[in-house]
């Protein structure tokens, strides 16, 4: 079984995966969380995940820049740091 997959809680062979949409919000994600251990304490900049994205330093997939990482906390995080 893939490790990036759980036995969904009460059921016996349903298999969910870890990320919580699809494989492409997880790039999102991963873009995000890469913005957020660069800069944690202050982050990136409001409103620059989507110019950031594109940079070599935060490069994951073709498909992971797009204009937010489809998660507020992520966002937050990656853009304005603890």
């Amino acid at each position: 079984m893939p490790s990036r997959y759980i036995i969904a809680p009460g059921s016996t062979n349903n298999l969910t995966p870890l990320a919580p949409y699809s494989p492409l919000h997880e790039q999102h994600y991963a873009v995000g969380i890469k913005m957020f251990i660069d800069n944690p304490i202050f982050g990136q900049a409001p409103n620059m995940y989507d110019v950031l994205c594109k940079e070599k330093r935060f490069f994951y997939s073709q498909n992971a820049c797009t204009n937010h990482p489809h998660n507020s906390y992520i966002q937050l995080l990656a853009e304005t740091g603890l």
